[in-house]
Formats: C-alpha cells, structure tokens, sequence
C-alpha cells in the first residue's frame, strides 16, 4: 500500500480518537453530557449514570492510543504501523460489537451514525494493517 494512503488512512482515525480521548479526560462531565454533538442527542448518558473516574480513563485510553496511531503516521514504521493498527482494532472492534448488540439507546439516526463511523475505523484501521503487513520485506 503506498505511504500516502497508509498516512492518510492512520490520521483520518487519529486526529477525532485524540479528540475523543483529549474531551473525556479534560473535561469528563462535558463529555459525558454532550458526546458527541451536543447535548441534544448525548450518546454516551443514555447508558448510564456519570462516572469522573471512569470518562477520564478512558479519555487517556483514547488519547493514548491516538498518541500511538499518529507516531505510527508520522514514522511509517511497517511494523509501528501494523502494532498501531491491531491496537486500534483491539479496541473498536469490541467497541462496534457492544453497539450493533445494543441499539435501543439511540434515535435511529444516531444509532447509524454511530454504527458507520465505528464500522468506518474498523475498516480503515484493517485496510492499513492488511496493507503494512503486505508490504513485508519493503521498506514503507
């Protein structure tokens, strides 16, 4: 896969994961209210009631493993690129599982948004490692 795509595909799931990550650390309660386009359709209250030590967490989970994914767009490391790409599915695709299992939180439009965009970074995230590990034995 050629670097321009790998970069590209890393970013686009990078930059809102840190954004993600760096809203539930610094600012919990905002984010438990309002994630993630403002208090009118709040995805993550539905659940349940707000827990500070919680939402932080995994703000710096998420921010973490942002910090991964943009060292790995930046290096282009083949296999920086393929351990950030398997850590990044490690987390969404569990992530996608439990809300296909539970769609009765949200609208019907939120619940797709939610679905697509969770199914979107599981795509781009095993299109970036399908194409690191191909490209074994090249240099990036």
């Amino acid at each position: 896969m050629k670097k321009h795509l790998l970069r590209a595909g890393i970013f686009v799931v990078a930059i809102p994961t840190a954004a993600t990550g760096a809203w539930g650390l610094f600012a919990p309660r905002s984010f438990y209210r309002s994630f993630p386009r403002g208090a009118a359709h709040p995805w993550i209250s539905s659940l349940g009631p707000y827990d500070e030590h919680l939402v932080r967490d995994v703000g710096a989970l998420l921010l973490a493993l942002a910090v991964l994914l943009l060292i790995a767009g930046i290096l282009l490391d083949r296999r920086l690129v393929i351990a950030a790409a398997v850590s990044s599915l490690v987390f969404n695709v569990p992530h996608l599982i439990f809300h296909a299992l539970h769609r009765d939180n949200l609208s019907a439009v939120d619940d797709a948004l939610n679905l697509a965009l969770l199914g979107g970074t599981v795509l781009i995230m095993s299109a970036v490692g399908i194409g690191a590990w191909r490209d074994s034995g090249h240099a990036l």
